[in-house]
């Protein structure tokens, strides 16, 4: 989650200070937009992640449950492994 926030803080700076300079603006109002862009990209990027972590856990508790249930199925015959030598 870190590297999420840090890159969401560093694209927010980028993009504004980027913007603002080529827009011919005072560089004190550029920096102060840009860090704050900074904090509210951030966040973003942040709950992003989260909402992102959560999917992925909900998915593969769905596939744990699935497969368990296959498993569980009575009648159900498991194939025994063969190796070679």
């Amino acid at each position: 989650m870190k590297l999420a926030v840090a890159l969401g803080g560093f694209a927010g700076f980028s993009i504004v200070t980027a913007v603002g300079f080529m827009g011919g603006r005072d560089p004190a109002n550029i920096l102060l937009e840009a860090s704050i862009a900074c904090v509210l990209i951030a966040l973003l990027f942040r709950w992003l992640h989260l909402s992102f972590i959560r999917h992925v856990q909900s998915s593969l508790a769905a596939r744990r449950s699935e497969a368990r249930a296959v498993a569980d199925e009575p009648g159900r015959v498991e194939k025994a492994s063969t190796v070679k030598s």
